[in-house]
């Protein structure tokens, strides 16, 4: 359940050897949405060495990565004060780590892995699995079948039909708002007769971090725009570098900045991410044309005519998205007795984290290349195996 990167990720390990399950996805976002650009949810990975112990079994995802994403060696950083009588910084980016890392947007790194699905499917082997994506499905329960030798899964479609799926192994890589997770909780009466189960270990613990709560929404701008130094002439700004615009009102609680992050030439749009406290005069703004004239003021190096009045009445009017809490589940399995089903959960679905920490993506593909290790490495039934992994 669940058809972002982990959930792609995790089918594309199960369904390959020594596994070689038959794996059906199902994913809530519709099919268009989720491979294309979309400025309400414009995230940027940066997948690291964690995150490529994934991509390196795999060769041609690998290469994949390679291919599509930034190496951050290739970054600048830019920071435009917001008085434009200062000359504009530009210096390379800081190194994180020896290993090289890779910027990428979200909808490239789905895009990438659904390929890999294609090739999968596609491959001579007749041995491994096939793995099928289903679009617009939203998860409505989980619940253990009676010879506890499979689990059921209900399903709702875009024009709201109950459908029923059943699986040996229920993987929930369905985010931090899991239902999968969230059926496990509440889950007591149906998986009661499962010795040792316990609904309470499935309740999220949580902690606050320093970005947890703010609010994010993307203004669209032209790849490759161009900002006013000092000495009026045009620096522009490359998709390769992480550029912070800020505000010349620094000192106003009310002010706002830009950030942009690195990402591959072939982009035509770049996300322009403004992040505030939730109760912040930006939030309060609903027309286009009072959202123009509020970031002008803030903002004076942008060329903002680049940027049209019907962008600017999207951005005014979109509800953008909240950082949530750091947190994470205490239980990462049911399983029977007998231990011939179970259920796992992945990624945001086990542990989430808001962009400070920046490892969301990383922390869910190292969860799936440790439970593929732990189904090959334990010895004795699913639900052992389950055990195991939790």
């Amino acid at each position: 359940v669940g058809g972002g990167p982990i959930g792609l990720a995790s089918a594309i390990l199960l369904a390959n050897a020594p596994h070689f399950y038959d794996v059906d996805i199902y994913e809530q976002t519709p099919k268009e949405d989720l491979c294309n650009f979309n400025p309400a949810i414009a995230y940027m990975y940066n997948v690291n060495a964690r995150g490529q112990r994934f991509t390196k079994k795999f060769q041609s995802l690998q290469d994949k990565l390679l291919r599509d994403g930034l190496a951050a060696s290739d970054t600048s950083l830019v920071i435009a004060d917001g008085d434009p009588t200062k000359t504009i910084s530009i210096k390379k980016s800081p190194t994180m780590s020896k290993a090289e890392s890779y910027w990428i947007p979200r909808h490239k790194m789905v895009n990438l892995l659904q390929e890999g699905i294609k090739e999968h499917n596609n491959s001579d082997d007749a041995n491994c699995g096939k793995i099928e994506i289903h679009s617009g499905f939203t998860c409505e329960a989980v619940s253990p079948i009676g010879d506890d030798s499979s689990i059921n899964v209900t399903l709702k479609d875009e024009k709201g039909r109950d459908q029923d799926v059943s699986g040996q192994l229920i993987v929930g890589a369905d985010g931090v708002n899991s239902q999968v997770r969230e059926c496990l909780k509440n889950g007591s009466s149906l998986f009661g007769e499962w010795k040792n189960f316990k609904s309470k270990k499935f309740a999220v613990k949580k902690w606050v971090s320093p970005s947890v709560g703010l609010k994010l929404k993307a203004l669209q701008l032209p790849s490759g725009f161009s900002i006013e130094d000092s000495d009026g002439s045009p620096i522009s700004l490359q998709n390769s570098c992480i550029a912070s615009i800020r505000s010349i009102k620094a000192n106003d609680i009310n002010s706002i900045k830009i950030g942009c992050l690195p990402m591959t030439d072939d982009v035509t749009i770049r996300p322009g991410n403004v992040i505030t406290r939730p109760n912040h005069k930006f939030w309060t703004i609903n027309s286009g044309k009072e959202m123009k004239e509020y970031v002008l003021e803030n903002l004076k190096r942008m060329p903002f005519d680049m940027i049209s009045d019907e962008e600017w009445d999207r951005f005014a009017k979109a509800k953008g998205t909240s950082f949530p809490y750091c947190q994470y589940s205490p239980g990462l399995q049911a399983s029977p007795e007998n231990g011939n089903c179970g259920i796992v959960l992945l990624g945001d679905s086990a542990h989430s984290f808001p962009p400070d920490i920046g490892q969301g993506i990383n922390a869910g593909l190292s969860d799936v290349v440790q439970f593929d290790k732990t189904l090959r490495s334990t010895e004795g039934n699913l639900g052992t195996k389950l055990r195991a992994y939790e």
